[in-house]
């Protein structure tokens, strides 16, 4: 089992410098993923998509990649100085002949123009294939593993309260058949006071039906036993359907909870039943962090 809460981190030398990439992950009913590139390798994200969704079943990813120019490519990072003087030149003769004091020509100016130039020499992507590779294969790793450490959090809470459920289970069945004697002696009273009116025999066979429905719960313990196998066997999978599965099974417990609930309004019962469903809504509240 694994939650789809989770950060990954990771960092690799390159010829331009280190490269950082971190990932977070959140929930989400479907994966969805985010990358946030360096502009000089945009080109990548498709290949770091791809790296993630091998892995990735849901949740919404954000990776976001870090640079750190070393010495040598911080150099290219900031223009000549020749360059700039000419780049002045260039606007202040567009500036007297537009009618515009050159005085504007500053250097807050230029340096926004160096916005609009590709001055800097694109980066070999090449050279950075491999280590942006296995940069995204670290920090996925990184991430699993942290979401793995969530699930088995998950998964021990889950286990605890499907023990609690099972004893409330196990209560039930033992209190079903006092619960019955008592509906048996007042159906028997209901009966006596019945046989003194006058359409008795119609009245008495409507009870005797309500109660021949409400006495057997025995196939509603049963079923709600058997979804928490079924629950158990899921949650110790490695299914990539895990959460979604989860779902349904939870809802067919919910439903014979309430069945046996409609069923059988003893007090004792009934509560019971109050600490089932509880359980099964924080169960519940747990699968939607669950891959």
């Amino acid at each position: 089992m694994r939650s789809m809460t989770g950060f990954g981190r990771a960092e690799v030398a390159t010829p331009y410098g280190k490269f950082v990439l971190e990932l977070q992950s959140v929930n989400r009913r479907f994966l969805e993923i985010s990358v946030y590139l360096p502009k000089e390798i945009s080109s990548f994200e498709t290949k770091v998509k791809s790296l993630l969704s091998d892995k990735l079943f849901r949740g919404q990813i954000s990776a976001r990649f870090s640079l750190y120019p070393n010495e040598k490519s911080s150099m290219g990072l900031f223009p000549k100085a020749e360059f700039l003087k000419r780049l002045r030149e260039g606007w202040i003769d567009v500036a007297e002949k537009s009618g515009i004091s050159k005085e504007e020509v500053n250097l807050s100016f230029l340096v926004s123009q160096l916005e609009h130039l590709h001055l800097e020499e694109p980066y070999d992507l090449k050279l950075l294939e491999n280590p942006l590779g296995e940069l995204t294969t670290h920090a996925l790793t990184d991430l699993i593993q942290m979401r793995g450490v969530e699930g088995k959090k998950l998964l021990e809470d889950m286990e605890m309260r499907l023990a609690l459920i099972k004893k409330s289970v196990n209560a039930i069945e033992e209190l079903a058949p006092l619960a019955n004697e008592r509906l048996k002696g007042k159906l028997e009273e209901r009966i006596v006071a019945f046989k003194e009116m006058e359409d008795s025999d119609e009245r008495i066979l409507r009870e005797i039906a309500i109660f021949a429905e409400k006495i057997d719960i025995a196939e509603e313990i049963t079923r709600l036993r058997s979804h928490i196998e079924q629950f158990e066997n899921k949650i110790r999978s490695d299914a990539s359907t895990l959460g979604k599965t989860m779902d349904f099974i939870l809802q067919e417990m919910m439903r014979e909870s309430n069945t046996i609930a409609s069923k059988c309004s003893e007090v004792d019962i009934s509560r019971q039943v109050v600490i089932i469903k509880s359980e099964l809504e924080r169960i519940k509240e747990q699968t939607q962090n669950i891959e």
